[in-house]
């Protein structure tokens, strides 16, 4: 009951922070980073809210607020998320030659997979219907008009990220694997999040009061990747789906 009144007052000291404008244009116009080494130590800023594979509009993670430490899922380490976040940043810039950008994507990768609201997260559905043809749903574009992003801009950075994650994949390369979600929202999205395990569906479902488990036969050539690959909750054993093309 104290951890459930907790996550109350977060939610509402949360709702009454504005949202910073955002210029319109490309991700890093409006993602301004923090200097190197500033934050908790040149640690990633951190989240009140982790995301999983459950039901929220357009087909967006669902907040568990303090269901990530449920005995249900297990404990999961914050420490351990971040630094495969912070590692997948370094092989994707050293993969791609920019060396420089490292910090920067691991920042990209720790918000998106944190925080379902995020300007990245937003950046990175638009950046995956331009690469890959995948579908937006109105959720999602309402989000990216609420931040100033226009959709026809130039994400060629954050495609670049995400084809060099779809082609150097840890696993799920060819045939099909049987994903599952908890969600309570029909049409598709451009990036999805499901998770290889029923029960941790069954949580999300049994968490936010509502809601079904679906479950799905997904060929490889739809998977972007997962936690493997330093996108999605290695806790949650996420897998990013394309919600059409690639």
């Amino acid at each position: 009951m104290k951890r459930d009144l907790l996550n109350t007052i977060a939610d509402f000291l949360g709702a009454m922070l504005p949202e910073p404008a955002a210029p319109a244009g490309g991700f890093d116009a409006l993602h301004p980073r923090a200097p190197k080494g500033h934050a908790n130590g040149g640690r990633f800023v951190k989240k009140p809210l982790h995301y999983g594979p459950g039901p929220h509009p357009g087909g967006s993670p669902q907040s568990v607020h303090g269901g990530s430490r449920s005995r249900d899922l297990g404990e999961m380490d914050e420490e351990a998320e971040s630094q495969r976040f912070t590692d997948a940043g370094s092989e994707i810039a050293s993969g791609l030659n920019w060396d420089d950008q490292s910090e920067a994507i691991g920042q990209d990768l720790y918000d998106w997979g944190t925080d379902s609201h995020s300007r990245s997260a937003v950046a990175y559905h638009i950046a995956a219907s331009q690469e890959f043809g995948a579908s937006l749903s109105p959720y999602t574009l309402d989000q990216a008009r609420s931040y100033g992003i226009r959709s026809t801009a130039d994400f060629s950075r954050e495609r670049a990220i995400l084809r060099y994650i779809y082609e150097h994949k840890a696993q799920y390369k060819s045939g099909t694997v049987r994903l599952y979600r908890a969600t309570d929202q029909q049409g598709r999205n451009a990036l999805e999040s499901w998770t290889i395990s029923p029960d941790i569906a069954q949580f999300y479902v049994r968490r936010n009061e509502g809601g079904r488990v679906i479950s799905a036969d997904v060929p490889a050539f739809r998977i972007l990747g997962s936690w493997r690959d330093g996108i999605g909750l290695e806790f949650a054993k996420e897998v990013i789906v394309l919600g059409g093309g690639a």
